[in-house]
């Protein structure tokens, strides 16, 4: 259980099999609205389309958007 996990930062990728980021981000949203306030949503993708970056800085649930692969010194910048 995520709420009891101590975890305080989830990262998604905008591919992935079942549903992808942005869907991810939309559930998280609207499923677990007390978990936003500590758990921060970021989003890790190989994407070179703008329209992602763009996307999801205006997606609410999201914290952020990094580049794949993930640059060193990144996590302690958060």
């Amino acid at each position: 259980d995520v709420a009891s996990s101590g975890v305080n930062i989830i990262f998604v990728d905008i591919n992935l099999p079942r549903m992808d980021g942005f869907e991810f981000a939309d559930l998280y949203q609207e499923s677990f609205p007390e978990l936003r306030s500590r758990v921060r949503l970021y989003m890790l993708s190989g994407s070179i389309n703008p329209a992602d970056r763009v996307r999801a800085e205006q997606h609410p649930a999201i914290s952020g958007f990094f580049e794949k692969p993930l640059p060193a010194g990144a996590l302690t910048t958060m």
